[in-house]
């Protein structure tokens, strides 16, 4: 994968350190959810099969989506993608690297011909798999499984901005670009 802090897509969208924790605020990202966050890591993992593939069954009736996939070689590595994708939400890091992986996620997006009415649908299907997985060992200790998932909801929202915003650019670019 190139390097996208040399990338002009990347320097466009003017996503510094600052402006990455000013996107956190937004969405009253905390440190705090990032600790709740880390402490699902095993729950998550142990589910991670699950998880995905329920997304993808769910997914799988969906006529435009099963189009955009296409063929299995495909969907074995956007398989691959989602899981990292959720690992990766319980990190703990959700620094420039972790936004550079969300940008790649929207230029995919862009190219592959995935809808924002899609991806914010997948998004949707995704965070309630996962959520379901936190409630199932949720331990009778309501509040606590609460701000885990307040928080999986945030972090999800930011990624989801900062996806749509890197699709957003690309599709500008790609309308500025000359006809070839």
């Amino acid at each position: 994968m190139r390097d996208l802090g040399d990338d002009p897509l990347y320097q466009r969208l003017e996503l510094t350190e600052d402006d990455i924790t000013e996107r956190k605020k937004l969405v009253d990202f905390t440190d705090e959810d990032a600790q709740q966050l880390v402490l699902c890591e095993a729950v998550i993992a142990e589910a991670l099969e699950d998880i995905v593939g329920e997304f993808f069954a769910a997914l799988g009736g969906n006529f435009e989506v099963q189009a955009i996939i296409g063929d299995l070689q495909t969907l074995d590595g956007l398989r691959c993608s989602l899981s990292e994708y959720v690992v990766e939400l319980f990190t703990g890091t959700y620094g420039e690297a972790y936004v550079r992986k969300r940008m790649r996620i929207g230029e995919v997006h862009q190219r592959m011909g995935v809808t924002p009415k899609h991806f914010i649908s997948a998004v949707r299907t995704l965070q309630s798999s996962v959520v379901h997985r936190l409630w199932a060992v949720a331990d009778a200790d309501a509040d606590l499984t609460e701000k885990r998932t307040e928080a999986l909801s945030k972090i999800m929202a930011f990624d989801t901005v900062v996806v749509l915003e890197t699709y957003v650019e690309c599709l500008t670019e790609q309308a500025r670009a000359p006809a070839a």
